[in-house]
C-alpha cells in the first residue's frame, strides 16, 4: 500500500524543473528519513545530511562532490595543490564562485535528473535566510527536483514566512509502524526469535498504537529489548501462548511508557499497592479530588494490560526498563511464581487474596480460608509471608471482609509470634548488616498491603517481629561465641575472619554481639592459653572489630563486656613473672589503647 508521501514524490519527481521545492516534516522519530530513502533505494536521489554543514560554500562543494564524480576528482587533486602552496583553491573555491559561474560549472558534464534531498534541516549551522537562499539557487536556477526534510517543528515554524518563497509543497509524514517493524526483524539472523517476532508483531504493534508513541525509534528500540528478553527464556516459557502474550504484552508497554517519560523508576515502585490507593482515594468520601498516578493513566490507556499485573516483580522491571540489565535467573524466578508455570496448590493463601483484581471470588475466598488454616496451625514463619498475612487480615478488617478490630490483629499476631518462639520455630535475624532488606518492603516482589488506616498498626508488628528475631540470635550467641573461642586456639586465622572486617571479605559475626553474654574471664583465660604467637592476631582482630563506630552502634551490646575483658587482662600479669609477666602488660596495654572505650565512656 502506497504512502501519501510515496503518492506525492511519485508526481513531482516526475516534473522537470518544477521550480520549488519540498519541505517534508513530522513528528520526532516517525520515519521521515527511512521513508524519503526507501522511496529513491533504487537510486534517483543524491543524499546530502546538513549536519556539521556550516556554510553556503560547503553546502556547495558537498552537491558538487555528488553531482559530478569526475569534477569531484579534478577538484580533489586540485584541494591538495593549494594545500601545498598554501592557497584556497579545489571545492572551496569552486563552490564560493558566484551564482552566474557556479550555474556554468554545475552544466558541464552533468544533469539535474536526480533529485536532490536535504536532511537534518534543524541541525545545519548556516543562517536561515542564506540556506533558503542556497537551496533556491538549486530549484531555480540549477532545475533540480529538491527535497527537504526537517525533524523538528520549530525548525518548521522559523521558515514558515520565508517558505512561501522555495517551497511550494509542505508533505507531513506519518509513522508506518508495520513496515518499519518488518525492516527491524529483517536484520535479525536466529531463526528462532524471527518467529517468535513474527508470532507477537501484532500484539507488539497494537501497544505500539494504543501509546501513541508514534516515533519508530522507539519501535525499533521496543523490538530490540524483546529480542533481549526472548534470550533469558527457556523454550518451554516460549511455547506457552498465554503466558508469553502476558509477558511480551506489559514488557513492550511498560517498555513504550518508561522511554516516553510517563513513567518513572520511582512509579514501578509498590505498583499495585499504588494503583490500589488511588481507587481507594478516589472513593473517599472527603470531597478531595484523587490525582491519577503515572500507572493510572498507564490502565487507561492500555486497557487490557494492567500496571500492577504480576507477571514481573517491580525489581526485575526495574533492572530491565531502567538500568538495561536483563538477567535470566530473576526474570524466570517470576515466572515461575506466575499461574502460568505453578500449580495451584503451590501459590501461597496470600497471594490468591492480594491478587483479587485478577482472581475470581472462589479463588480469592480460597485464599482467605487457606490463610486462616495457615495461622491456626502455626504455619507461617517466613517473615514476608507473615507480614503479607499481617497486612492483608488488616485490609480485610478495614474494608469490613472481616469482622474485628485493628488492635485484635495486633494482639493475636504479638501472641504468634510469641508462640513460635516458645516452640523453636522463628528464624533467628540473619547476621548480615541488611538482613531485612529480603522482606522488609516487599515479598516475592508483593509490597505489602498497607493504607493511611491500618500503617500504624501494621508498623507495630512489623517491628515486633524483627525485634523477636535479634532477640532469637541473642539466645543462640553463647553456644557460637563457644565456638568462637575453640578457633582462637585451633585456627586463629578463622577467628579473625568470623569476628572482623576483612579486605576481602565481611566476617559473619562482624556486627553480631555474639560475645555479649560470654563470661569475659573465660574468653580472657582463652585468650591467654592460646600459643603466644596468637594473642597478637586476636588483639588485632578484636581491635579491627570495634574501630569504625561499630561499638558504638552494631556491638553496642558487647560495650559493658568489652569493658570488663579489660579489667580482667588488665591483672593477668600478676599470675605469673619474668617475661610471662611482661608480655602480658605489654598486651594489654597495646589492646586497651588501641580501643574506642575512652572515647565514648
Amino acid at each position: 500500500m502506497s504512502t501519501h508521501l510515496e503518492s506525492y514524490l511519485n508526481f513531482y519527481c516526475s516534473l522537470q524543473k518544477p521550480g520549488y521545492a519540498v519541505l517534508v516534516t513530522g513528528a520526532w522519530g516517525v520515519g521521515k528519513t527511512y521513508q524519503v530513502k526507501k522511496y529513491f533505494e533504487r537510486g534517483g536521489c543524491y543524499y546530502i545530511s546538513l549536519f556539521g554543514v556550516d556554510s553556503v560554500e560547503q553546502l556547495n562543494s558537498e552537491v558538487i562532490a555528488l553531482c559530478n564524480p569526475k569534477l569531484s576528482k579534478f577538484m580533489s587533486g586540485a584541494n591538495a595543490v593549494a594545500d601545498g602552496v598554501g592557497g584556497i583553491g579545489g571545492f572551496y573555491a569552486l563552490a564560493s564562485l558566484s551564482s552566474t559561474l557556479l550555474n556554468s560549472v554545475l552544466k558541464q558534464d552533468f544533469t539535474t535528473d536526480k533529485t536532490l534531498v536535504f536532511d537534518d534541516l534543524e541541525r545545519c549551522s548556516i543562517e536561515v535566510e542564506d540556506l533558503l537562499g542556497a537551496i533556491n539557487q538549486f530549484v531555480e536556477h540549477h532545475g533540480f527536483n529538491v527535497l527537504v526534510i526537517a525533524h523538528d517543528e520549530k525548525i518548521c515554524d522559523s521558515v514558515k514566512e520565508r517558505k512561501e518563497k522555495v517551497f511550494g509543497q509542505t508533505i507531513r509524514v506519518d509513522s508506518i509502524p508495520e513496515e518499519a517493524a518488518e525492516s527491524f526483524f529483517e536484520v535479525i539472523e536466529d531463526s528462532g526469535l524471527l518467529a517468535f517476532m513474527q508470532e507477537h508483531k501484532t500484539l507488539i504493534l497494537d501497544i505500539f498504537q494504543r501509546s501513541h508513541a508514534y516515533s519508530l525509534r522507539v519501535l525499533r528500540h521496543v523490538i530490540e529489548d524483546v529480542s533481549r528478553l526472548y534470550s533469558c527464556l527457556e523454550e518451554y516459557h516460549r511455547k506457552h501462548v498465554e503466558a508469553m502474550r502476558d509477558l511480551i504484552g506489559f514488557h513492550v508497554a511498560m517498555n513504550i511508557e518508561i522511554r516516553l517519560g510517563r513513567i518513572n523508576p520511582e512509579d514501578l515502585i509498590e505498583r499495585s499497592f499504588s494503583v490500589y490507593r488511588y481507587s481507594y482515594r478516589s472513593q473517599a468520601e472527603d470531597g478531595e479530588i484523587a490525582v491519577k498516578t503515572p500507572l493510572v493513566l498507564f490502565n487507561e490507556r492500555y486497557a487490557v494490560i494492567q500496571a500492577q499485573n504480576d507477571i514481573l516483580s517491580d525489581d526485575v522491571l526495574q533492572s530491565m526498563l531502567c538500568n538495561g540489565q536483563y538477567f535470566s535467573e530473576s526474570i524466570q524466578s517470576d515466572l515461575s511464581r506466575t499461574k502460568y508455570f505453578s500449580d495451584d496448590l503451590d501459590i501461597p493463601p496470600w497471594k490468591k487474596i492480594i491478587q483479587f483484581d485478577l482472581n475470581e471470588d472462589v479463588t480469592v475466598c480460597q485464599g482467605i480460608a487457606e490463610l486462616d488454616e495457615q495461622l491456626e496451625s502455626r504455619g507461617i514463619i517466613n517473615s514476608g509471608e507473615m507480614l503479607h498475612a499481617i497486612a492483608l487480615q488488616l485490609m480485610m478488617i478495614e474494608n469490613e471482609i472481616k469482622v474485628g478490630k485493628y488492635e485484635d490483629v495486633v494482639k493475636y499476631f504479638e501472641e504468634y509470634i510469641d508462640e513460635l518462639i516458645e516452640l523453636n520455630l522463628l528464624p533467628a535475624r540473619e547476621k548480615e548488616e541488611n538482613w531485612q532488606d529480603s522482606f522488609i518492603r516487599s515479598h516475592e516482589g508483593y509490597t505489602y498491603w498497607v493504607t493511611d488506616a491500618t500503617s500504624q498498626y501494621f508498623n507495630v508488628l512489623k517491628e515486633y517481629l524483627v525485634s523477636s528475631r535479634e532477640a532469637v540470635l541473642k539466645e543462640s550467641c553463647h553456644d557460637d561465641a563457644m565456638i568462637l573461642i575453640a578457633y582462637m586456639a585451633d585456627d586463629v586465622d578463622e577467628f579473625a575472619r568470623l569476628v572482623a572486617p576483612g579486605r576481602d571479605n565481611r566476617g559473619e559475626y562482624q556486627l553480631v554481639p555474639v560475645f555479649a553474654n560470654l563470661s569475659p574471664e573465660k574468653f580472657v583465660d582463652s585468650w591467654v592459653s592460646c600459643p603466644v604467637k596468637n594473642w597478637w592476631k586476636i588483639s588485632f582482630a578484636l581491635i579491627d572489630r570495634y574501630s569504625s563506630g561499630r561499638l558504638e552502634f552494631y556491638l553496642q551490646d558487647e560495650r559493658s563486656w568489652l569493658e570488663e575483658v579489660c579489667c580482667v587482662l588488665s591483672n593477668k600479669h600478676k599470675e605469673v613473672s619474668g617475661i610471662g609477666a611482661l608480655r602480658l602488660k605489654r598486651l594489654y596495654s597495646s589492646f586497651k589503647s588501641s580501643l574506642p572505650l575512652a572515647q565514648t565512656s
